[in-house]
């Protein structure tokens, strides 16, 4: 009777050139399929699936409101004016914008308009508060204008407070900490002035100020001017930014020439992205010029010659094609990340293609003609193959089930190759060598093997003979590379921050990691609401978290439709009527005493806040607050002892704060006198864009002060930001699901892969001990790379947990192909090693091997982590399956166990050939 694989090689036989005329036409239709319909789609944006509720809501929020990440120009340099001028000579022409790359410039802000109009953009009980303190005899607006020293002002704020601790009044914690934040500030500020001379701290800046005296955007700390391009195009496309980056830094260059004394970058997101993908894109032409090299070199001398390898080629080509055809009619674009299925296929699908020709050539050898050999490789190839790709076929499908658009359909497509390169190398090639020798005379050569015939022998002998210690040597690898895995103190640690990942020193990664502990982070979690009141409670609520550096909103810049007119009409009146005493400008001895005894009083008035805080709701906020304003209140009467034993430096330094204390908050309040009501007509043309969308929602920014390319700190950030509101969006937000859902996710993908792994070996073998043995390469391959991984100090990324579905195909493949081969000739033991089997495994491995090597020393991070983890993985699966599996066979399957055999040729077949 005639089985399958008989009949599929006489179809092949007898069809040869009609499979290679339809091959060829089948290819070309896909190429130009693919080349009409086919799209490419570089945003970020694209990478998010839109059925996670978390990139959804980030989606929605870039679409309606139009917003990308900024891409950030920052001047750096020791002279604040000439800083200055250089941004505007960066405005000045970036405005000019010819390719119409922008949406807006933001680097100033106009100090004296918002100054004027400060009491209509306040909440009504902040006003409310105000209005109230300008009544009230003790309260703070009042002393600041009546008050002659600072000793008399701190005087007033202790009447204040200790009429408040009388009342006995149980604290309103959100308030409190307000209110307290207020009350530490100029004290900070006096601490900064009387230490270091430093009268940069505005007595009066809230927290996150990024404006300088002349409304010029800073970060501090450091020495950074900054200024914010906003793209046109919300999606983060790669190829926009190209454009923008580059055109960005021709005018860069050229201010840099006017201004050599001042160092000028670039960085934020599409600097970001553009650096990382023109150095991975040069990085993976190199490493795919130098896999082709490499892999026509270990063919040359695998196989003595280039024309059988280079039909496995075309038909990798021809298989490429289909792939990119399949890509057009299923999913009609490729990502970022799919876009690397063809560098995957380069890797994977000539891995067929190699046991085909490497089993045509051992025929040859015994003496069959070309049309025998093909056919007994096509039929003794056909169910390993078969079942090889479809374990590295389960592998990359089950990528698939993780919710990120980029990972899902880079898995998905990579199936399809590895489907079409199965097919073809099983079908395309043979057809292809029976048309390519069906007329030459082959002549029997003595047998070739994978390594130099003595070596080969010593190899599979010293296997045979020491295949019980190589089985106890492997089960300790075993038990090590799990304990170093699982182990707290040792395992494989996930690196989260994304930097990690960029291409070594570049402008935009050094400039970012700069900015990283300033306060002018650009990425932000964002609140979408739909009602000013609401936004408004949720841009104070979110300034007096911890771990919050700013929050920027449209009531920064928008009148508060809730202010009551006549409250802010009697507040304006009540500022004009007080009366400033002038301050003196020198303190003597006596005065300073006098400060030192309110600053203790006011310190033993924190102690009494403290005692109610205990026991109140969010009254840890209180005591951090709290315990901050004591330590800086002790500096400060460190300082003033000195003072009073010696006026010399902090003398004049404790003057100069007091006058300008005294003078910038008269200032400020004054100058909201003489303003005019304000309507949003007034404001400054598109600084409202980012805040409300077309829609009349509300944005709210709330801007990180801790490092979120950090776990921990990104976690905390986002954790703050959802004790608001769990619809907050943003890239932070992003960030985390990302890493939450390759953390869990990819492992337990790997889980479900391997899981249906082991069910494809019991289908094929239909026997336990078979599918169990078939998978011992798989087991303990993984495990010795996760140990090896946890010795060496490589990490896990999401860049490189891609790398899993290749380890776990290669190590199913390994175990699948020398089980069959062993089933065939048993009566070989290991001698099996010896085969055209072993030769095959052999130059597979070389090849994926220099396939990933170039990748391995790449620039870019996220590159060389992946070539590095991948090479790891091949060669403990392949030591794991040309080594452990036939020092296990020997034992396992000595006794009465029932094999398969070699497939005898039927009568069919021999009439054909």
């Amino acid at each position: 009777m005639v089985n399958f694989r008989e009949r599929y090689a006489v179809f092949i036989v007898k069809n040869f050139k009609a499979i290679i005329s339809l091959a060829i036409l089948l290819a070309v239709a896909s190429g130009l399929y693919a080349g009409l319909r086919l799209e490419s789609k570089t945003g970020v944006l694209d990478l998010y699936s839109e059925k996670n509720p978390i990139f959804k809501r980030f989606i929605g929020f870039s679409e309606s409101f139009g917003v990308a990440e900024d891409l950030m120009i920052v001047v750096e340099g020791e002279d604040a004016a000439l800083q200055r001028q250089a941004i505007e000579t960066l405005a000045q022409n970036l405005s000019q914008d010819p390719h119409h790359l922008i949406k807006s410039l933001l680097y100033r802000l106009n100090v004296e308009f918002f100054e004027k109009h400060f009491l209509e953009f306040l909440s009504a009980e902040e006003l409310e508060t105000i209005h109230r303190e300008i009544k009230d005899p003790n309260g703070g607006v009042r002393a600041l204008f009546q008050s002659k020293d600072l000793a008399s002002f701190y005087k007033a704020l202790n009447a204040k407070l200790r009429l408040s601790l009388k009342k006995g009044s149980s604290l309103d914690a959100e308030a409190t900490v307000k209110n307290l934040k207020n009350l530490l500030q100029p004290l900070v500020a006096m601490q900064a002035a009387l230490e270091k001379d430093d009268f940069s701290t505005s007595p009066f800046s809230t927290k996150g100020a990024i404006l300088d005296e002349q409304g010029y955007l800073r970060a501090t700390p450091g020495n950074f001017y900054i200024l914010f391009l906003r793209p046109n195009e919300y999606r983060q496309d790669y190829k926009y930014a190209q454009e923008l980056v580059k055109w960005s830094r021709e005018v860069v260059q050229t201010v840099r020439n006017q201004y050599p004394q001042l160092k000028i970058g670039i960085t934020g997101g599409p600097a970001l992205a553009h650096d990382q993908f023109t150095v991975s894109e040069a990085d993976m032409n190199i490493a795919t010029l130098f896999a082709l090299a490499t892999t026509m070199l270990i063919f040359f001398f695998a196989f003595k010659a280039f024309g059988r390898p280079l039909l496995g080629l075309a038909t990798l080509l021809l298989c490429i094609s289909y792939t990119f055809g399949m890509a057009t009619l299923t999913i009609g674009y490729l990502n970022m990340f799919s876009l690397a299925f063809v560098v995957i296929m380069i890797g994977q699908g000539t891995y067929y293609g190699v046991h085909i020709v490497a089993r045509y050539e051992e025929f040859l050898q015994k003496g069959l003609s070309v049309t025998e050999a093909v056919s007994q490789s096509v039929i003794h190839n056909f169910r390993n193959i078969t079942i090889s790709a479809l374990t590295t076929m389960t592998a990359f499908f089950t990528a698939a089930l993780i919710d990120f658009k980029g990972f899902a359909q880079l898995g998905f497509i990579a199936g399809v190759g590895v489907l079409m390169s199965c097919v073809g190398m099983q079908l395309i090639l043979p057809a292809l060598i029976l048309w390519r020798e069906q007329h030459r005379t082959i002549k029997t050569v003595q047998p070739q093997i994978a390594l130099p015939g003595k070596w080969a022998k010593i190899f599979a002998q010293t296997v045979d003979r020491y295949s019980k210690a190589i089985i106890i040597l492997a089960i300790i690898g075993l038990l090590g590379g799990m304990y170093l895995f699982l182990s707290p103190n040792h395992g494989i640690a996930f690196d989260h921050n994304l930097l990690n990942l960029q291409a070594k020193n570049t402008e935009a990664v050094d400039y970012e990691k700069k900015l990283i502990d300033t306060n002018l982070s650009p990425r932000a979690g964002v609140y979408i609401v739909n009602d000013y009141a609401v936004a408004q409670k949720l841009a104070t609520a979110a300034s007096l978290l911890k771990s919050v550096s700013r929050v920027e909103w449209a009531g920064d810049f928008l009148p508060n439709p809730n202010l009551r007119p006549q409250v802010i009409k009697e507040t304006k009146k009540s500022l004009r009527l007080l009366n400033a005493n002038p301050v003196k400008e020198k303190i003597t001895v006596a005065e300073v005493q006098q400060l030192q005894a309110e600053l203790k009083q006011l310190q033993e008035n924190f102690v009494k806040i403290q005692n109610q805080a205990f026991n109140v709701e969010g009254g840890d906020q209180i005591i951090n607050i709290l315990e901050e304003g004591n330590a800086t209140i002790t500096s400060i009467q460190n300082i003033l002892d000195d003072v009073i034993a010696s006026e010399a430096r902090q003398s004049s330094a404790l003057n100069k704060f007091q006058n300008l204390f005294f003078k910038t908050s008269r200032h400020y309040f004054s100058q909201a006198t003489k303003s005019q009501t304000l309507a949003e007509k007034d404001i400054p043309e598109g600084l409202l864009k980012p805040f409300i969308n077309p829609l009349g929602q509300f944005a709210v920014y709330v801007f990180p002060q801790v490092n979120i390319w950090e776990k921990s700190s990104l976690f905390q950030f986002v954790e703050d930001l959802r004790s608001l509101d769990q619809q907050v969006t943003g890239s932070p937000i992003m960030f985390k699901a990302i890493i939450d859902m390759v953390e869990s996710n990819y492992f337990k993908a790997a889980t479900y892969s391997a899981i249906a792994i082991f069910i494809l070996f019991f289908i094929n073998f239909r026997s336990l001990k078979l599918a169990c043995c078939c998978f011992i390469p798989l087991i303990f391959g993984v495990s010795w790379h996760f140990g090896l991984m946890s010795l060496l100090g490589l990490t896990f990324n999401t860049a490189n947990m891609i790398a899993l579905p290749m380890i776990l195909g290669i190590g199913a493949d390994n175990g699948v192909h020398l089980m069959e081969r062993y089933l065939e000739e048993p009566s070989q033991g290991v001698n099996v090693l010896l085969k055209s089997t072993g030769k095959a495994l052999l130059i597979t491995y070389f090849d994926s091997v220099t396939s990933f090597l170039g990748m391995a020393f790449a620039r870019h991070q996220g590159l060389a982590e992946l070539g590095q983890v991948v090479i790891l993985g091949l060669t403990t699966c392949t030591l794991a399956g040309v080594i452990l599996l036939p020092a296990l066979l020997k034992h396992v399957l000595k006794n009465n166990m029932s094999l398969r055999g070699e497939p005898k040729q039927s009568s069919l077949l021999t009439k054909i050939i």
